[in-house]
């Protein structure tokens, strides 16, 4: 059953993924063609706009400004000062100064309040207005009253589509104070009424975008914001932006939007030279990334430039300012996306900026630091696969020194209680497995530093040979701690399970190589415990295998077994385990295919360097062998006979 179940739960974890992938495509081409829509509203407000400010001006208040009534003069010119101002802000002027009424805002109070806002960057944006902090505080304060001034501008602007309706609507069937005999002034009449439809339309149609901005975008930006997991802190002003962006896309050319998505979308603006531009996309980039969606390697890695700025991003400093250490966590998210395909010789000093996120002394203990340290080491281990990059993380000074520490550590038992510290220390040892890989020098010599090290082999042994008193331990700090959701005990226990499998491949890798000094005792130790491990029954392994079924302990010591076996000296010491033999006979009964081959493989390596006795092999040997052999044929003959009945198509062709 528990089988079974990890079989499950290892398959629904992609079919989650390709279901909140097709999600996010549905919400993106929803807030694209709500973008694309309000892109044609506003191009056909604007047009309007134009139309119904050159009929008030040219004609109404060019050729009837004496012959209107008062009530219709006042009309027109509100209207008129409404009308230019909307022009000036959306075709005008291209930093739409109405929309970014809030950015002078903001430095009206930085430059009043110097000491609250001083930790925040300054942006690209705002360094126009730098020099209102050498003003004395006099003229900081005439200085608001423009902004003031603006603020009712804009509120104007917000609620010119109500103003757009009513005034139209009470104007439209009025006399406008023609009489009828009254030749000269027979066309204003109609001139009165075309404005006023043409106004009136555009504030429908003001109201009608409004309206689905408030409703309708709304539950878009809800909804993208979910498949997303956005932080709800700028959420809304990232999914905003963007949804302007492709807005103003659409009115430029429509056919453009076609292709545009939320990660093009963020993987142009980290590639932005204006500072918030820059944070705005990392957040997104890195948002999405942790969602297991990889843009970055699509989207960014391409772009040299972009990337160097990320590296740089990475060796940022800073002691107090938080926005730094969440700048330098998002690059980092983003940089371990595409680490795989990142070559360390294009950019000089990357070495440097990656081992940056291993310090904490400058940062502090906590939360931040923890997550850079994570992420960092998740850049190495992805380098690691790259024999060069190998070698630079080796010759890199300190950095060697900063991975190998939970290796050295005096208290590294304890240190992986706690499931932060225990992460840190699992992607240590992701990082030194991946290194001592190496078939360079730099491997040959991290694996002889390890076997040299008896706290560095103490400590691996102490992780292998302590499984079911580790579990049994964590199981009563569990208990202790009863506000832990299971799903928390499951990401402890897991952590904790993979650090011992990664144990047993460093120790494996330890052994296999010649050069090393690995003292007889560890390696008898060593294969004793693999053995226990392979060959116990399903209910003497892990007292806790319900939480951590998808946990391969038992098949790595299996493979574990198949390489070291491959060598006389080792299989002699297997050999010399009791009835080994007849247990890895026993093990062709074995309900996993992985663990019936690895028995053979064993089985196989064991009769190469050893002489068996004959009347063993006649009667006990190769009946269970060629037994075994016969009933994998069979279920591979029922399987291929059910996939054959089950196939598409053949219930027609009977």
């Amino acid at each position: 059953m528990a089988s079974a179940d990890g079989k499950h739960g290892s398959s629904s974890g992609p079919a989650r993924f390709e279901h909140n992938l097709r999600g996010l495509a549905y919400s993106i081409r929803s807030l694209n063609l709500f973008a694309f829509l309000r892109g044609y509203l506003s191009m056909a407000i604007t047009i309007i706009a134009y139309l119904a400010f050159a009929w008030s001006t040219a004609v109404l208040l060019g050729g009837y400004v004496t012959s209107l009534k008062k009530e219709d003069f006042w009309c027109l010119t509100v209207i008129s000062l409404l009308e230019a101002m909307w022009l000036f802000n959306d075709l005008e002027s291209a930093a739409k100064p109405f929309d970014n009424i809030s950015l002078y805002f903001g430095e009206m109070k930085r430059s009043l309040f110097p000491s609250k806002f001083a930790a925040q960057p300054e942006k690209e944006d705002e360094k126009d207005m730098s020099l209102l902090y050498q003003l004395p505080l006099s003229l900081k304060v005439l200085t608001i009253y423009p902004a003031y001034i603006m603020s009712f501008a804009l509120i104007l602007k917000a609620i010119s589509p109500v103003v757009f309706f009513v005034i139209p609507f009470w104007r439209l069937n009025s006399d406008y104070g023609v009489s009828g005999g009254d030749n000269s002034q027979a066309s204003l009449r109609p001139a009165l009424a075309i404005f006023y439809t043409l106004v009136l339309t555009q504030g429908l149609l003001g109201i009608y975008v409004g309206s689905i901005s408030l409703i309708t975008g709304r539950q878009i930006f809800t909804q993208l914001q979910g498949r997303c997991n956005f932080p709800k802190e700028w959420a809304r002003k990232a999914l905003r932006r963007y949804m302007w962006d492709t807005v103003d896309k659409c009115k430029r050319d429509p056919a453009s939007i076609q292709n545009m998505n939320l990660f093009l979308h963020a993987s142009k603006l980290v590639s932005s030279d204006s500072w918030e531009d820059y944070n705005d996309g990392l957040k997104v980039v890195a948002a999405l990334v942790k969602q297991g969606f990889q843009v970055s390697g699509k989207y960014i890695l391409p772009c040299r430039p972009t990337v160097q700025k990320l590296i740089d991003t990475l060796g940022f400093r800073s002691s107090n300012d938080e926005g730094v250490r969440h700048m330098r966590e998002f690059a980092a998210t983003i940089v371990a996306d595409f680490a795989n395909d990142l070559h360390l010789i294009n950019f000089p000093g990357a070495i440097r900026c990656i081992s940056s996120l291993l310090e904490t002394t400058h940062e502090g203990v906590g939360v931040t630091s923890n997550e850079l340290i994570l992420q960092g080491l998740k850049i190495l281990e992805k380098l690691a696969f790259d024999h060069h990059s190998c070698e630079v993380i080796c010759r890199a000074p300190g950095l060697l020194s900063k991975i190998m520490e939970p290796v050295y550590s005096n208290t590294l038992i304890q240190e992986t209680m706690a499931l932060p510290r225990a992460s840190v220390v699992n992607g240590s040892f992701k990082v030194v497995h991946r290194l001592i890989r190496n078939p360079g020098e730099a491997g040959t010599a991290l694996r002889c530093e390890i076997s040299s090290s008896k706290q560095a082999v103490s400590n691996l042994e102490r992780i292998i040979q302590d499984g079911t008193a580790d579990n049994q331990e964590v199981q009563r700090i569990l208990e202790d701690y009863k506000i832990i959701v299971r799903q928390e005990k499951k990401r402890i226990l897991v952590t904790r399970q993979e650090l011992k499998i990664l144990a047993m491949k460093i120790l494996t890798e330890l052994a296999l190589d010649s050069s090393t000094n690995l003292s007889t005792d560890t390696l008898g130790s060593f294969i004793m415990n693999q053995l226990e491990i392979f060959l116990a029954d399903g209910g003497q392994q892990e007292p806790v295998t319900e939480l951590i079924s998808e946990c391969p302990l038992k098949t790595t010591s299996g493979k574990t077994l198949a390489l070291l076996s491959k060598s006389k000296d080792y299989s002699c010491i297997i050999s010399k385990c009791g009835d080994i033999f007849y247990r890895l006979i026993q093990k062709f009964d074995d309900s996993s295919m992985v663990h019936r081959t690895t028995a053979a493989e064993i089985l196989e390596n064991l009769c190469t360097h050893h002489t068996l006795e004959v009347e063993f092999l006649k009667e006990t040997l190769l009946p269970e062998v060629l037994g075994a052999i016969l009933t994998d044929e069979r279920k591979l003959k029922i399987e291929e006979a059910q996939s054959r009945t089950y196939a598409p198509g053949h219930d027609e062709e009977n």
